[in-house]
């Protein structure tokens, strides 16, 4: 519904009409050829009028009633903020299909919500749950080590994926003015010292983010770009000129300084700062006639500061001042809805099958549109250009060529500061449960957990007894 969120005026902007068929069917008419959209809107969800519609009820706000459900689960109890309970529903529609064989074996699912993450894991560690996702570095190479481990009772679990990593990073809101200027932009990606993060803080576990489609051999550009690639930046720069920076032609993807020790990127950042006139002024901070090089790091938590202070450290060796402002979410949301922020960490998932979401994260229009995710305000008429080929691709090659084209440009106009990302997921679980030897690779471990994992009463039986007489299960 466009009153709840305006990305989906823009996500659906290509349906014309909707036509009622019969008590069954509707037709959907689109304005313009649109390979995924179909697809989309053929995967909407159907909700009961006379529950999600009745009157003096919003929508967006009441579901105080369990919802009706038409999947493997059904909801079979809740209690607000700690815990809901899924059951298994034997009436499935789809239980025998083919697809679904060996899939849904958990009779029950509970998820339980900790605010707490320290009572969350010796919650775990006690028996309170079964299993637990680790997002953390920190916690996954310091915690979860202790005897029961070494005994076998809970285990430890790395899952390589190949699911397309998409970009995080500090995001740089060019609706400012300091960042307007591509030289600045590369400056201040430049003092980020992801090595020594990594090192430090993160315990080596991320690697950079070199574009924002890593991590899949298909999606991501390799090398300099070649054959049909290349010639459509060839073509969009000389129409779009320094839209396309000239690097997107001759230099591969990659964080600007990426591999150079902190201090030859200090030093380059330095010298690019000084060729967009911003000169040093005697507090040691830059200038450039009444304009200060200072801006504001905005974060919802202050999980992030133990990362953006080394940072801040760093851009002021440049002459630029970070200033780190921790808000309540309810001031984060609206902020950042009304893109009322210098910079902000941003994340930009993506998948196999890019398409319309394309337009609300990187099209122009977007970019003076409250709530969508162009959040750096980006207006830049090469890249709305290869949106709509994208969104209007007819084969997977014509799609490939142009998403590899549009994230050419998009690192090499310097629109984020990249951070990191990790190729497998992380989970500790008591040793009660069986599964295939591959996980589907493009499928996170959660969702592989519920639909392909099943309960072991061997392996429980056997873990209940150890505990109980003290030894180890290897």
């Amino acid at each position: 519904d466009l009153e709840y969120h305006p990305i989906y005026k823009e996500y659906f902007k290509d349906i014309k009409s909707i036509e009622k068929i019969d008590a069954h069917t509707v037709r959907y008419h689109f304005a313009h050829y649109n390979q995924e959209l179909p697809l989309i809107t053929g995967q909407m969800l159907i909700y009961p009028q006379h529950i999600y519609g009745a009157e003096g009820k919003s929508f967006g706000s009441d579901f105080d009633d369990i919802a009706v459900a038409s999947g493997p689960y059904t909801i079979e109890k809740y209690e607000y903020g700690k815990y809901i309970t899924y059951k298994r529903n034997p009436n499935w529609w789809g239980k025998d299909l083919p697809v679904n064989k060996g899939r849904y074996n958990f009779d029950r699912i509970t998820y339980k919500i900790y605010l707490d993450p320290v009572a969350q894991r010796e919650a775990f560690k006690g028996g309170e749950f079964d299993m637990q996702l680790i997002n953390s570095s920190r916690d996954w190479a310091l915690d979860y080590k202790g005897d029961f481990v070494k005994k076998g009772y809970y285990l430890r679990g790395e899952f390589p994926h190949k699911r397309v990593a998409g970009m995080q990073g500090f995001a740089m809101n060019m609706r400012h003015k300091i960042f307007q200027s591509r030289k600045v932009r590369a400056a201040v990606a430049m003092a980020f010292d992801f090595e020594w993060s990594n090192k430090n803080l993160f315990y080596g576990q991320y690697t950079r983010n070199e574009c924002y489609f890593d991590n899949n051999p298909e999606m991501k550009p390799q090398g300099l770009p070649q054959a049909e690639v290349k010639a459509i930046l060839l073509k969009l720069r000389e129409k779009h000129k320094s839209h396309v920076p000239k690097t997107a032609l001759t230099k591969p993807v990659g964080a600007p300084g990426q591999g150079q020790s902190s201090a030859r990127n200090l030093q380059v950042a330095n010298a690019l700062l000084d060729s967009a006139g911003w000169k040093v002024g005697s507090d040691g901070i830059r200038t450039q006639g009444q304009e200060r090089m200072q801006f504001e790091l905005l974060l919802a938590s202050p999980a992030f500061q133990r990362i953006a202070e080394p940072y801040k450290n760093n851009l002021k060796k440049i002459g630029i001042q970070l200033d780190i402002r921790v808000v309540q979410i309810a001031e984060y949301e609206e902020r950042l809805r009304n893109f009322k922020f210098g910079m902000i960490v941003a994340s930009y998932p993506q998948s196999r099958s890019p398409g319309n979401e394309q337009r609300y994260m990187w099209g122009s229009e977007a970019a003076d549109m409250p709530g969508t995710r162009n959040y750096m305000g980006i207006k830049n008429p090469a890249l709305d250009e290869l949106i709509e080929k994208i969104i209007k691709a007819a084969t997977r090659k014509e799609l490939v060529v142009n998403i590899q084209a549009l994230d050419r440009i998009l690192t090499h106009q310097f629109y984020m500061v990249s951070h990191w990302y990790i190729a497998y997921d992380r989970a500790v679980y008591w040793n009660k449960f069986n599964h295939a030897k591959i996980n589907p690779s493009q499928h996170s471990i959660a969702s592989n957990i519920l639909e392909w994992w099943w309960w072991d009463n061997e392996k429980a039986q056997k873990l209940k007894n150890a505990r109980k007489q003290g030894t180890s299960l290897h």
